[in-house]
């Protein structure tokens, strides 16, 4: 009885959520708002506050100066309740790589049967565009990926009383900071403008989305991210897993989040990459919120404890 009890209110409970999801537009719960570029870095204005994001070339392993640069950053000083973002995305939004291959491989060279240079560039191109969506062989899921990893900053409009001016000015100068900081531990970061994130949000909440997807500075970014023939509804498993499927014209996927409480001590490259191989787009995602710097030891402190034990 009571397992039936607790399916029961766990079914009401996403039957709430389901009748709740019909009535409100998903782009009501997303906060980015608008982007202004400075080339070297671009602000984001949302909801809660003023933020950057830095696309970064991560090293295939973590050494000392890593990790001390990582400390670095993290023993600097930021606004209360400041928001820290590591995530890797594996992007199935090739278009623009193989547009940037043609384009790099256009000039055709005056030798005999240049046509021949042609069909095989054209050829390639076309096997890695179809590999994207089909794989490479035939039964086998195995698909090229652009892999991009981002570093993001939220700082909170809450840490200077709800002043967005006083936010804007700070945000502006803790993203200098830390370009200056990644640049030193040769992690190259590079601006991701509001056309590369609005391109990035448009593939995770629409499907089969390639290119370039152009910001459009008049209106909230937000209103831009989902497709006007793009359709969403909240699905259940018969364990009760809540999925979010997203429909358009013939394409449909479906979005299920994970959260772990832990991390092994080890983990082989064999390992990882059963997890970055998986037949499907992933979003690897890790969040810190910096306070107070008591809390912040003593939260850090109990972290490495755990992962030890």
């Amino acid at each position: 009885m009571s397992n039936n009890g607790s399916n029961n209110g766990k079914y009401d409970h996403h039957h709430a959520l389901k009748a709740f999801f019909e009535t409100t537009a998903l782009s009501d719960f997303c906060s980015w708002l608008y982007a202004e570029d400075h080339k070297d870095y671009t602000l984001y204005e949302t909801t809660e506050g003023i933020g950057f994001i830095y696309q970064v070339a991560v090293a295939p392993f973590l050494g000392e100066s890593l990790e001390s640069g990582f400390t670095q950053i993290f023993n600097s000083t930021y606004p209360k309740n400041t928001i820290i973002q590591f995530f890797c995305y594996a992007s199935e939004n090739i278009k623009p790589y193989i547009d940037a291959y043609r384009n790099y491989h256009s000039y055709v060279p005056n030798i005999d049967k240049p046509h021949i240079i042609s069909e095989m560039i054209n050829k390639r191109a076309d096997f890695i565009e179809n590999a994207a969506i089909n794989g490479f062989w035939e039964g086998i899921k195995f698909r090229p990926r652009v892999f991009k990893n981002m570093i993001s900053f939220l700082i909170p409009y809450s840490s200077f009383n709800n002043n967005i001016v006083e936010t804007y000015s700070r945000a502006k100068e803790i993203a200098i900071n830390v370009k200056g900081m990644l640049k030193g531990i040769d992690l190259h970061p590079h601006n991701l403008d509001a056309t590369g994130f609005k391109t990035i949000l448009r593939e995770i909440f629409n499907c089969g989305v390639q290119g370039i997807m152009e910001y459009n500075n008049r209106s909230e970014m937000r209103r831009q991210v989902i497709a006007n023939n793009t359709s969403y509804s909240i699905v259940d498993d018969s364990n009760f897993n809540t999925d979010l499927r997203i429909r358009h014209n013939n394409w449909e996927k479906y979005i299920r989040t994970f959260t772990i409480s832990g991390y092994p001590r080890k983990m082989n490259l064999w390992e990882f990459n059963n997890i970055l191989l998986i037949g499907t787009a992933v979003r690897l995602h890790r969040r810190c919120m910096l306070l107070s710097a008591g809390r912040y030891r003593l939260n850090m402190l109990t972290g490495k404890r755990q992962n030890i034990n």
